[in-house]
């Protein structure tokens, strides 16, 4: 009776430790798994693809010219030209794009969005993840329409325009121009048509700055700054004089075109 028992005992004794232990390596291996995915995210390699290309072992610098083009998982880049260096840990230090123009195009399935640029030349700064557009610079953000907003696109024409990777939650574009031109339309019409020589928007949070000879086109009219402040979501706008330059409103009925 007494060996029956203890028996039983080791018995339940043994079931519970493979049971703690079972949960143990639940609780271990399951956080890991989270992070390879999150790394395999981040990592995205880059593929190169041109009719010739040419490297430099010793230096790491490449060129990939004739219908060049650069994927990396939903953004590609193409070039008449891609002109790079790769570092010898197999990570890229920057690629630069020319062509007539290049062009940039990213798509965002799970935001509904799309990225589409052009300019003469595309500096991509890859540790950065930063997009600089030389020349006759055109970006167009459009978004599809959703349960919780309606359709909408910004767009900018400028000489210049750094562009915040679009991986990262809040995308920041930053401009200048002599002058540079931004349109917002939101569900079908155009909310804004401004030009300033400096702008500055957050596409998360809807903020948006431009400075200097600013000439703003609202709903309410046509407004003339020094500084011009607006947020397409909350619909507020502020305006700041320069020193030069004084607020003027026209007040205007005609919808925007």
């Amino acid at each position: 009776m007494i060996d029956n028992a203890l028996q039983k005992t080791l018995v339940l004794l043994s079931i519970s430790f493979m049971i703690q232990t079972s949960f143990a390596l639940e609780s271990t291996e399951h956080p890991k798994a989270q992070k390879s995915v999150v790394l395999s995210e981040l990592k995205q390699n880059i593929l190169l693809k041109s009719d010739r290309s040419t490297l430099d072992g010793r230096t790491g610098v490449f060129e990939h010219c004739g219908n060049a083009t650069l994927t990396q998982g939903d953004m590609k880049l193409s070039a008449d030209c891609l002109v790079g260096k790769k570092n010898s840990d197999g990570t890229y230090a920057y690629i630069k794009a020319s062509g007539l123009p290049a062009s940039l195009v990213r798509i965002d399935k799970i935001k509904l969005e799309k990225l589409q640029a052009k300019a003469n030349n595309i500096d991509y700064l890859v540790p950065i993840k930063q997009f600089r557009l030389f020349g006759k610079a055109d970006l167009k953000i459009s978004q599809q329409k959703t349960p919780l907003r309606g359709a909408g696109s910004i767009q900018v024409l400028a000489n210049e325009i750094t562009l915040e990777d679009a991986a990262v939650t809040n995308k920041e574009i930053r401009s200048t121009g002599t002058p540079l031109q931004i349109e917002l339309i939101k569900s079908g019409e155009t909310e804004l048509k401004a030009e300033a020589k400096k702008l500055y928007y957050n596409i998360g949070s809807s903020d948006l700055m431009l400075s200097e000879n600013v000439i703003a086109n609202l709903a309410l009219g046509q407004i003339t700054a020094g500084i011009f402040e607006y947020n397409s979501k909350t619909k507020i706008s502020s305006f700041t004089k320069s020193n030069s330059e004084q607020i003027e409103i026209v007040q205007t009925k005609k919808k925007l075109q």
